[in-house]
């Protein structure tokens, strides 16, 4: 005869109570679900994810393995008397995760309700054969759930069977270990002693007050904090002892030492009436008598004239003895003006061929000085150079021109204006 009424897992519980029995875990069965199957005896299928027609669902009251058969899992649901109006054809349950896990068929039964005029409390239980029971939580939840009174009967009489058995044993067990406990030198070999404990790991205590001088430990950051307090924004040289006692000498009368250097020091508000051999200081800093002479005598070389031409002329100096000192010179490249080496000239700037403007970086005092232009190379046999004075009607065709703030030199070959690579130009006078 073919079995009408049968209960068998889903695919997805089949999964995933494989999955648990392979990892070790359980799977958590917490709800059942009753239906009407949509007005027919519905038959279980294994690709099910609901019930065809669900009518109710709730927390199961007892979840088990079969006294009779290890290899079934006897799950049960209590329907209170306020509760129906409905058929009930087919059975479901679900896991913590709302999956169908298991799925079966009844005999069709109807639950009334009392407001209907007639009521009853209905059990419906589900026997589900599995593989691995152990990948089962067989656990309820007692605050949510009713129960029927041979399972509240069954388990009164299981704890009072166990509690009874059990009491004996566990006291003596508890009076043993107590005996122990109190007879062992050091029953606590988990906490540090009192006495200079020696502690492991990384133990932590409350970290004190900034500037706490008590007997609390100090921790990692109130040590940090004090020491970061007492270097404050000193840089990174200045932040040791060390560091600082190297920057002072290592001298630790450094106050001392500094105020006794002082001491011996001119005060600069005295300008120098302080000083205790005047002449010695004089000869000292090579100025003998000159430093006594005023202004207008050094200005003259002490002839007594008001100006330096009166002055050469009292010191017999010969005119134009001035023109024989060198008061400029450069070494330049023609072909762009860029200065190799040079005294008293701040720039060359090329105006044209063969043509540049030396521009002193102190300017001269009179124009009458004297113009010397060499080559270092030239291209073609020999060259030549011209002087002419500047004076406000000099034409700036002229070969050479110059002024108080600068000279004008043009460089020429055999036979026509050139550029060279190598010039050099030396001014003497005009000081």
């Amino acid at each position: 005869m073919t079995t009408k009424y049968f209960a068998l897992l889903t695919s997805q519980g089949a999964a995933k109570l494989a999955n648990m029995a392979a990892l070790g875990t359980k799977l958590q069965i917490t709800e059942m679900a009753v239906g009407d199957g949509g007005g027919t005896l519905p038959t279980p299928d294994t690709a099910q994810t609901k019930l065809i027609s669900e009518w109710r669902r709730a927390a199961i009251n007892s979840l088990s393995i079969d006294a009779a058969n290890s290899s079934q899992i006897v799950a049960e649901q209590v329907i209170p008397e306020s509760e129906g109006g409905f058929w009930i054809r087919e059975i479901g349950l679900y896991d913590a995760d709302g999956d169908l896990i298991a799925v079966a068929n009844c005999p069709e039964t109807y639950k009334p309700k009392l407001a209907e005029g007639s009521g009853r409390t209905q059990t419906v239980r589900m026997i589900l054969i599995v593989n691995s029971t152990s990948a089962v939580t067989l656990k309820v939840d007692p605050s949510v759930v009713l129960a029927t009174r041979k399972y509240a009967d069954d388990k009164a009489a299981e704890a009072k069977t166990y509690t009874d058995s059990k009491v004996i044993e566990v006291k003596a067990y508890a009076d043993d270990k107590m005996a122990k406990h109190l007879a062992a030198t050091d029953p606590h070999t988990q906490y540090a002693p009192k006495n200079s404990p020696v502690l492991t790991g990384i133990p932590k205590a409350p970290t004190a007050a900034a500037g706490d001088n008590s007997t609390q430990l100090a921790n990692t950051a109130f040590v940090s904090a004090a020491i970061a307090a007492l270097t404050g924004a000193a840089p990174e040289a200045l932040d040791t002892l060390k560091e600082l006692a190297d920057s002072l000498g290592n001298d630790p009368h450094f106050s001392t030492t500094v105020l006794n250097a002082l001491a011996g020091k001119m005060d600069k508000a005295k300008n120098g009436s302080d000083i205790a051999d005047v002449a010695a200081f004089l000869t000292n800093l090579g100025l003998g008598k000159l430093a006594k002479l005023d202004k207008a005598t050094i200005a003259t070389g002490g002839t007594g004239a008001d100006t330096a031409a009166g002055a050469r002329a009292a010191l017999g100096v010969p005119a134009g003895a001035d023109r024989q000192v060198c008061s400029a010179w450069v070494n330049y490249d023609g072909t762009s003006g860029g200065i190799r080496d040079a005294h008293n000239v701040s720039s060359v700037v090329r105006l044209q061929t063969g043509r540049c403007q030396i521009n002193f970086a102190q300017q001269m005092s009179r124009e009458d000085y004297a113009v010397s232009l060499s080559l270092g190379d030239q291209p073609g046999g020999g060259a030549a150079c011209f002087a002419v004075a500047l004076s406000s009607s000099s034409s700036t065709a002229a070969p050479i021109k110059k002024d108080v703030t600068g000279v004008i030199v043009q460089s020429k070959g055999v036979s026509n204006v050139t550029d060279y690579g190598q010039l050099y130009v030396v001014i003497f006078g005009g000081k």
